[in-house]
């Protein structure tokens, strides 16, 4: 397994996500590492070549599903008890949203100014900036929470309309 020291693309620059510009990552291909480091998928097709997770997104929206109903579930124990440790869990729930977001677009994750590019996205949600701005600016907040399980749930039901929509024209 050979590691390699990488310096991040521009777009992927977002201190909520990476502290640094610079990751080492693995050529190493697995699911579990959807978070080692965040945006891993998306990251390794841009740098070793992988398939590109947005144009295999049937294959990866029940991986981030799953992922994101194992993070609700270690999540809200932790704000029932007003703990201060849900940042971290958060910060991976809200990359879920990020890779659902684009990646059901057929795009790639863009992080820095995700603003300007959320709008054209067709594949989404009623006033994704500004609910989405809600959640990346208060991501330990228990109303963060709830706001993301909802965006979370309306994106999956835009989803599947556009996959139903897809279906009926090809038919």
């Amino acid at each position: 397994m050979s590691e390699h020291l990488i310096v991040l693309r521009e777009r992927y620059l977002n201190p909520l996500f990476f502290s640094t510009d610079q990751l080492v990552l693995s050529e190493e291909k697995s699911e579990r590492t959807l978070f080692e480091p965040l945006f891993f998928p998306d990251i390794q097709a841009e740098y070793f070549a992988h398939y590109p997770p947005w144009e295999q997104f049937e294959h990866w929206l029940p991986i981030l599903l799953g992922e994101w109903k194992i993070l609700q579930e270690e999540l809200y124990p932790i704000f029932e008890e007003r703990s201060k440790e849900s940042e971290p869990l958060m910060i991976k729930a809200i990359a879920i949203l990020f890779m659902m977001l684009f990646w059901s677009n057929g795009r790639s994750v863009q992080l820095k100014e995700w603003e300007s590019a959320v709008p054209g996205l067709s594949i989404s949600f009623v006033n994704p900036v500004e609910r989405v701005s809600f959640i990346v600016n208060r991501p330990a907040v228990y109303f963060s929470y709830i706001q993301l399980g909802e965006l979370i749930t309306e994106l999956h039901k835009a989803i599947e309309k556009d996959r139903v929509m897809k279906k009926r024209k090809r038919t």
